[in-house]
């Protein structure tokens, strides 16, 4: 049976190819895919986690205290690392990581930086992967103390409605504290979004 003419030219093109330019037909040479930057990541610790299954897909919020991540990069690249390595190991599919500025405070208080990472299953169309925010602030133990005050006692300041009486509240730490009730605010750090990096 005669040979048809596309399998014979099929043939002189890959051979062309391998005499005038060397081509490799054996195999296609694998693209290198970029790795997320967290070289500046500082060492976490966990501190609690929330889980929960939605819309086939599981999800979860994890607290992480990491005293020496310091700086706007250093914080954000912590928390994407928290992010990957939790991800993985609590099997979740959208992990939200948040760096809080106090262990006492456990899952509760002021937030240095935020990262949320979404794999294929649990994003949607047009949605990124990653979402960071973090700050580069450092609360000041005068502060702190606030923050634990506010937290760790709203729930005795309540009114009937369930919400926190925070007048009441207020003069509860300015006693505390020894401070003017106009003197008493919960510090917030300012956080902005951060643009993963990849190498």
């Amino acid at each position: 049976m005669p040979t048809p003419p596309y399998v014979r030219t099929s043939v002189v093109a890959v051979m062309l190819c391998l005499i005038v330019f060397g081509c490799d037909v054996s195999k296609e040479a694998p693209r290198q895919q970029p790795s997320l930057d967290v070289s500046k990541a500082a060492p976490y610790r966990v501190l609690g986690k929330k889980t929960w299954g939605f819309m086939n897909a599981e999800r979860g919020t994890i607290f992480i205290f990491a005293p020496d991540a310091a700086g706007f990069d250093q914080r954000a690249q912590t928390v994407m690392k928290a992010a990957l390595d939790l991800s993985a190991q609590y099997g979740l599919d959208d992990t939200e990581v948040l760096l809080l500025s106090d262990e006492k405070l456990l899952e509760r208080g002021t937030q240095y930086a935020r990262a949320v990472y979404r794999n294929d299953k649990a994003r949607l169309p047009g949605q990124d992967a990653w979402e960071v925010t973090t700050s580069d602030d450092v609360l000041t133990e005068k502060e702190l103390a606030v923050v634990r005050l506010w937290y760790g006692n709203a729930d005795r300041f309540n009114t009937k409605e369930g919400y926190t009486d925070h007048e009441r509240l207020n003069k509860f730490i300015a006693r505390q504290m020894h401070m003017r009730e106009d003197e008493v605010d919960l510090p917030a750090p300012i956080t902005r979004p951060y643009e993963a990096k990849y190498k």
